[in-house]
């Protein structure tokens, strides 16, 4: 009987473009103001992206748009959120008798973390010119910075397949 062998790099391959956005304002005004500028129609997702990090899970916003016209999947993601942790106090201590209740940060591609979004595209073609999108982005106000990010160099690029 012969053995079927799958090979790993054929489901490793990423095939979509990532452009790191910083911006200071909320996220649904990032979508608002990319679906004016790119005429796209990004909505909020009913489900947010859940990631499990050693300190518990997390939850980041998602604006997802499926262009079926142009076969264009858009994705913006938040790249910052928030773990609720508890810390017990230790039992000889005299000035925290009682539990601490603090939030710490956590990043969706922890090797950007001065970035707020990343705006996800996936397109069978080329048809996508990443340097027009990224032009179009920079001329909106509230955005500071925009530039374009090798998918190859990242280490958590698996929190990005979704």
């Amino acid at each position: 009987m012969g053995t079927l062998k799958l090979l790993s790099t054929e489901f490793d391959e990423i095939d979509f473009k990532l452009i790191a956005i910083h911006s200071s304002i909320e996220g649904y005004r990032v979508a608002f103001f990319l679906n004016k500028m790119l005429q796209i129609n990004l909505k909020r997702s009913q489900h947010k992206l859940n990631v499990l990090h050693k300190k518990g899970n997390s939850n980041f916003e998602l604006f997802a748009f499926d262009d079926v016209k142009k076969d264009v999947k858009w994705a913006l993601i938040e790249n910052k959120s928030a773990i609720n942790s508890v810390e017990n106090p230790d039992q000889n201590n005299l000035f925290f008798a009682t539990a601490t209740d603090f939030l710490l940060p956590v990043f969706l591609v922890s090797e950007f973390k001065k970035v707020d979004f990343f705006l996800r595209i996936e397109c069978e073609s080329n048809a996508i010119l990443i340097e027009n999108i990224i032009a179009d982005i920079k001329k909106i106000q509230w955005i500071t910075a925009v530039y374009d990010v090798n998918t190859n160099k990242i280490k958590t690029k698996t929190n990005l397949i979704f």
